[in-house]
């Protein structure tokens, strides 16, 4: 059981003086415990998405790595060459690089 609602179970039962079996439906209490429940329900199906993210994160890292143990040569990606050169050729002779035209060619 979870944390949160063990103690929300426990300080009823403690106030009810053992039966926490004889809630009315809409009580307080029963309204008390429901939201419990429901934060564990969430609680645990977050903490199984974040278990499954993790899980496909490590796979795609130790994927890449292997891709880059096999590359004897330097990798380069050639994602926005053909902007460079467009900004390249727009820019007039003897002007210094513009901030985007740097910016790529730093990534």
């Amino acid at each position: 059981m979870a944390k949160n609602l063990h103690k929300i179970q426990k300080h009823i039962t403690k106030k009810r003086g053992g039966k926490l079996e004889a809630l009315h439906e809409n009580s307080r209490d029963a309204k008390r415990l429901r939201r419990a429940g429901a934060r564990e329900d969430r609680l645990a199906r977050i903490a199984s998405t974040i278990s499954k993210g993790r899980q496909l994160y490590v796979n795609r890292v130790s994927w890449f790595q292997e891709c880059i143990e096999d590359a004897s040569s330097p990798i380069y990606i050639h994602r926005s060459d053909e902007e460079i050169e467009q900004l390249k050729q727009e820019r007039r002779k003897g002007r210094p690089p513009s901030k985007r035209e740097e910016a790529l060619e730093q990534r």
